[in-house]
């Protein structure tokens, strides 16, 4: 509690400007610090949201990912596709881009 006011002080209160009187403040308040037992735990990340959350839901979510997996399959298809259209037809070539035969192609034709 005492942290989160010393933030808004720091923010927009009294420390807004003074840097060294908030350093000490800080100091003292994290050295008389404890953990609050009154208060419960919540969950820390998304992670355990999601080991917490009801099992049906979760299930659901599942099944309705693999019902659509064909659409999402032809979704990614798509856009690689584009990717790979707009690089073939939008590139700027260049001599060094191009096959170059190990051979000379009159040599070829002559040779048959």
């Amino acid at each position: 509690m005492q942290l989160s006011n010393l933030f808004k002080e720091r923010a927009s209160g009294q420390y807004k400007d003074d840097v060294s009187g908030f350093v000490q403040r800080l100091s003292e308040v994290t050295a008389d610090a404890s953990f609050d037992t009154q208060k419960p735990v919540r969950a820390a990340t998304a992670y355990s949201n999601f080991l917490n959350a009801d099992k049906g839901a979760i299930e659901q979510s599942f099944e309705d990912l693999f019902e659509d997996r064909d659409r999402i399959k032809n979704e990614i298809a798509d856009q690689l596709a584009k990717k790979v259209r707009k690089h073939n037809l939008l590139t700027k070539r260049k001599e060094e881009d191009l096959v170059k035969f190990r051979a000379n192609e009159k040599d070829a034709y002559v040779r048959q």
